[in-house]
């Protein structure tokens, strides 16, 4: 799971901003999903060890009551507390449920707007799959056909995905579909040798961004010349006015 998470969201020297992870845990009787936030998570470091910190203190206030302030602790470290918490906490969010609530999840925004337009392509890897190199090459992107709002791609364990994760995907799309949703399903392939999960998820990044695009370094540019200028006089202004 951290290799997954580190290789979703990193790259050399930035983070892929506009990339969204959701990793399932549990067995049968009790499952949980992490979501993770490229764009919202802060302060992330990629190393397994400090990615195993972030989802245990997920995971440890999963359906944790708030904290309390202990009988020896005064109100500022308290609320220091609360701040570095918080900290650990953005861009991370848990879930009840396994692969079909992370499905819904991933695709409730989408879904739950009238107002975003455009398709969702969602890419199952399967070793009988469409080689990925053809899949985005042929996929059409012309405006006539909409442009694609959400691309989802479902990576299963070492076994690949189950027969029931199979059926909870298709009826988890077949009723974001008869919502009014179109939605694109596809079986793509890495090849024939079974990989692990975060080997596949450098490989996907890899193609998605030779191919179809590639995550921007950063959300916007830096501010112009003119707005420096005008940042500086304004803190001149203030430091005479002391």
């Amino acid at each position: 799971a951290c290799r997954c998470l580190t290789n979703s969201l990193f790259r050399s020297q930035s983070i892929r901003h506009n990339t969204e992870l959701r990793l399932c845990f549990g067995g049968a009787s009790e499952k949980v999903t992490v979501a993770i936030s490229g764009g919202l998570a802060r302060e992330l470091r990629p190393d397994e060890s400090a990615m195993a910190q972030r989802l245990r203190f997920s995971f440890d206030r999963h359906k944790a009551p708030a904290p309390e302030q202990g009988e020896d602790e005064s109100i500022q470290k308290f609320k220091q507390r609360q701040v570095l918490e918080s900290r650990l906490q953005r861009g991370f969010r848990t879930l009840d449920g396994g692969l079909e609530e992370a499905i819904k999840d991933a695709l409730a925004y989408r879904a739950g707007s009238s107002s975003v337009k455009g398709r969702i392509v969602v890419a199952t890897l399967d070793p009988e799959g469409v080689p990925i190199s053809e899949f985005l090459k042929g996929l059409d992107l012309r405006p006539r056909t909409g442009s694609v709002s959400e691309f989802l791609f479902v990576l299963g364990d070492d076994k690949g995905l189950s027969d029931a994760d199979n059926e909870a995907l298709t009826n988890v799309l077949l009723a974001i579909g008869d919502s009014g949703v179109s939605i694109e399903p596809f079986k793509v392939s890495l090849g024939k040798s079974m990989l692990l999960a975060s080997q596949c998820i450098v490989l996907v990044h890899h193609y998605l961004d030779e191919i179809l695009h590639s995550c921007p370094t950063r959300l916007w540019e830096a501010p112009g010349k003119e707005i420096v200028k005008r940042r500086k006089q304004t803190q001149s202004r203030r430091k005479a006015k002391v």
